[in-house]
């Protein structure tokens, strides 16, 4: 991982604003109208999905480069394995892993990017998949956010619909390209 620069939960917060504007969600607009107005996007992040901030002591917010080792080694939160959308979808790992390349692996096993359910992960392997590169495909607004839970160990906290088909996409052979993140860590675990 190669930290590229400072940042902050509100520039965090601001791009995933930013990206929930595109999807034109109905329960978005009271909190995109304010943030318009003037108000606070952490604010807004904390009422409606809280679920995407990071752990509150992770405080220390950084854009880093993660290579091809980082995205392999990276963790998806501990509830998500036996949720309901993995369960109705037939994808609770067997045996269970949180681990991305190993869910990648599963998920390709099981048919599921050729399967019935059209979701972001799959509109995003589709979009991927007739590109030539996976360059720039995780960049700029399509940042994710992951968090330090340990040293060297870093679970996703935003973006596991675009992280996951593009480890798919490593899977089925194509080249890796260098991934933009935000990174949270606890001022005594950054590096």
């Amino acid at each position: 991982m190669k930290v590229l620069r400072k940042s902050t939960l509100e520039e965090y917060a601001l791009h995933f604003w930013a990206r929930q504007e595109t999807k034109n969600d109905p329960k978005d607009r009271d909190a995109l109208t304010d943030i318009k107005a003037g108000g606070d996007p952490v604010t807004q992040l904390e009422r409606r999905y809280d679920y995407k901030l990071p752990h509150r002591d992770n405080t220390v917010i950084r854009i880093a480069l993660l290579d091809q080792k980082d995205v392999q080694y990276l963790f998806i939160h501990d509830y998500m394995p036996g949720d309901d959308w993995m369960r109705i979808r037939g994808l609770v790992p067997d045996p269970y892993t949180r681990r991305l390349w190993d869910l990648a692996g599963m998920f390709i096993k099981r048919g599921y990017f050729h399967g019935e359910w059209i979701d972001r992960q799959r509109e995003h392997y589709d979009n991927w998949k007739c590109k030539g590169s996976l360059q720039n495909v995780i960049a700029g607004s399509e940042r994710t956010l992951i968090q330090c839970v340990r040293p060297e160990e870093y679970e996703i906290v935003d973006g596991w619909a675009r992280l996951l088909p593009f480890t798919v996409l490593l899977r089925q052979g194509r080249e890796f390209q260098p991934i933009e993140t935000f990174v949270a860590w606890r001022p005594c675990d950054e590096p």
